[in-house]
């Protein structure tokens, strides 16, 4: 994500969404590095 930051200078908020057909198994690995799980039902 920084390196996301510096190439477009951007200064907006950015953040990592995992999309999945089954969802996100949460620990704290997931927790730390991804900011919004989505399943597929939701987008059908």
């Amino acid at each position: 994500m920084w390196r996301f930051e510096e190439i477009t200078k951007t200064k907006k908020q950015i953040s990592w969404v995992f999309i999945s057909a089954f969802g996100l198994n949460e620990n704290e690995y997931s927790l730390d590095i991804i900011s919004k799980s989505l399943i597929l039902d939701i987008l059908f």
